[in-house]
């Protein structure tokens, strides 16, 4: 038939039946099961809509556009290179070169892609929100103007129904676009595409139930998966969680709510972010802080709203027996927000529970934990120190013997203490807050002859994490030369002379190893600390470490390292100046000094 139809028409009318009849086939090919064909379809159907003049995609666009909408299903493998060539169909259509007629079929398209802002598919709803919002921006205006003349057709309808009544993914649908219809509005401050009266009041209730469900966060029972661009793998009931609060969020910009008729809702609304920062979906959690974020920037809340919203959370906290992860990482989040309302007593009973935790037989016997919160809720805990006010003085020395307590139990651990644990990597923001405090408070403590607090400042400075720690410590120079290099003891009576040679030593060693470790992080540091470097040179010259190194057997076992650690600290300062193309001033008299070693016999090659 098309053979025939081509033969009765001349050359151009022929090519341009081809072409109906191609566009046509190609649509009917979008809505086929066969997913080859559904996946070519739109490869097929780029080159028309890039080459072909905006007056011929007119005339086809509402087929077009409903076509690529079906192809923008979450069932779909490539669905997002159909919403985006929707969107630069909707881009050639109604662009600055916009044909005769356009306006008309703007309206059109508004029409059919206001009926999608509901789908159940997610997938759609994208597209379609995407194509208003491109559509909205090519005639310079905006997506509520665009929506209003259909609020009556399309938008009032999502009010009319009770939302637990429908389907689960028919209540996500109606939520998000309820949503997006009030955040346009609060957008560009037109007047409100749904305003706030007795159906939205009505919505927003039943919403709210919705956030507040517990159940909705998932429940021990299996439950069905929603598959979808923004939500791959996370449960419809999560999604609608997330949704719910999403729209919760974006109602607060009502002023109507301030009104004193609907006080009780709007504090309710309030209270349901403080709640479902404690609920055990990241999703959830993740959306709710969001929330509370933005409604503490644009407002100062009343005092008894924050302590009926915080007294659950506070309730919980009083006793070591409720204590959960989520309860703490919502804690945690609440804190980084509201830090100025809580006080130091909020440390105090936190650190009264770690104590608990040092005791691993009483944490057993209690029998109200899972298998692992011995760990996770300690770590917990010691990352909420950094977000409370200012108080090393109060909690520095305090967290440090917990943590070191709490590392005892740990397989594996010495009585001098161990490398690295998750205790501590929950010390470093604390250590990096209280910085100059910290390096002051373990200086002292490894001049007493600590192993542990030394142990304990090599990781946290060793750590990525701990740059202000490790800032702070680079800069305490004199500090850490007369507490390590510099460190003498008299005594009085000779026998003792012995032992404190060998104290004097370990200290030496200890800086050793602290210069190391800042060397390894801050390769410039030692080329600009000229006492420093003086400082290893002598001890490498020493008649006292030769002397060490003809009878290493006796040393102690982590001191047999040192000409190892001097030697990595000298080419860190050569190739520093090497790689700036300078000549360091003791660059050239390290390189020969260092070829002493081979000279000499050690346990460490």
């Amino acid at each position: 038939l098309l053979a025939t139809t081509l033969e009765s028409l001349n050359a151009a009318d022929a090519l341009a039946a081809y072409r109906e009849y191609l566009v046509t086939e190609l649509c009917h090919l979008c809505y086929t099961a066969d997913s080859a064909c559904k996946g070519g379809a739109p490869l097929a159907l780029k080159p028309l809509v890039a080459t072909r003049p905006p007056e011929w995609l007119l005339t086809h666009e509402l087929r077009l556009a409903a076509a690529l909408l079906f192809l923008s299903s979450d069932a779909y493998a490539d669905a997002s290179a159909a919403a985006d060539l929707l969107i630069e169909l909707v881009g050639r259509c109604h662009g600055a070169a916009a044909p005769s007629g356009a306006a008309e079929v703007a309206d059109a398209l508004v029409a059919t892609l206001a009926s999608e802002l509901s789908s159940s598919n997610a997938g759609v709803r994208d597209a379609a929100r995407r194509a208003v919002a491109k559509l909205a921006e090519l005639k310079k205006g905006s997506v509520a103007a665009l929506l209003a003349p259909l609020r009556a057709e399309y938008l009032a309808p999502l009010l009319a129904k009770r939302l637990r009544s429908l389907p689960l993914l028919t209540q996500v649908a109606y939520v998000e676009a309820i949503s997006f219809c009030i955040k346009q509005t609060s957008a560009d401050g037109s007047a409100p595409l749904l305003p706030l009266d007795a159906a939205m009041v009505g919505v927003l209730r039943e919403v709210l139930a919705t956030a507040m469900d517990e159940e909705a966060a998932g429940g021990p029972r299996e439950r069905g998966r929603m598959l979808g661009l923004h939500v791959r793998g996370v449960s419809v009931e999560v999604r609608l969680r997330v949704a719910c609060i999403e729209l919760l969020c974006a109602a607060m910009v009502y002023e109507g709510l301030k009104a004193p008729e609907h006080t009780e809702l709007r504090n309710k609304m309030i209270a349901a972010f403080f709640r479902c920062l404690t609920v055990k979906s990241q999703h959830v959690v993740d959306v709710a802080r969001d929330a509370l974020a933005k409604v503490v920037s644009e407002q100062k809340l009343q005092k008894e709203l924050l302590q009926s919203s915080l007294r659950p959370i506070l309730l919980n906290l009083a006793d070591y027996r409720k204590l959960s992860v989520p309860l703490l990482h919502g804690l945690a989040r609440l804190l980084d927000l509201l830090s100025n309302f809580f006080n130091l007593t909020l440390g105090e009973k936190l650190l009264e529970h770690l104590k608990w935790w040092t005791e691993p037989e009483k944490i057993a016997n209690a029998k109200s934990f899972k298998a692992g919160d011995e760990i996770k809720i300690p770590c917990a805990i010691l990352s909420l120190f950094h977000l409370l006010p200012r108080a090393p003085e109060k909690f520095l020395e305090k967290l440090v013997h917990v943590t070191m307590e709490l590392e005892k139990s740990l397989p594996g651990s010495t009585r001098e203490g161990r490398h690295w644990s998750p205790f501590r990597e929950k010390l470093v923001p604390y250590m990096n807050r209280h910085a100059p405090e910290a390096v002051v408070y373990f200086l002292e403590k490894i001049k007493l002859g600590d192993p542990g607090h030394f142990k304990l400042l090599r990781s946290l400075v060793k750590c990525a994490e701990g740059t202000e720690l490790r800032n702070e410590l680079a800069n305490s120079t004199a500090a850490l030369v007369a507490t390590t290099f510099d460190a003498k003891f008299t005594v009085a009576n000779p026998a003792l002379a012995t032992q404190t040679r060998l104290q004097e030593a370990q200290l030496r060693f200890q800086g050793i190893v602290l210069v190391h470790t800042l060397v390894k992080r801050m390769p410039a540091w030692l080329p600009n600390q000229p006492d420093v470097l003086r400082k290893l040179t002598d001890i490498w010259l020493s008649a006292e470490r030769k002397q060490r190194l003809t009878s290493e057997e006796q040393m102690p076992l982590e001191q047999i390292v040192e000409s190892k650690l001097l030697i990595k600290c000298f080419v860190s300062y050569c190739r520093h100046h090497a790689s700036e193309g300078t000549m360091g001033s003791r660059q050239v008299e390290l390189l020969f000094m260092m070829l002493s070693i081979f000279s000499e016999h050690t346990l460490v090659n």
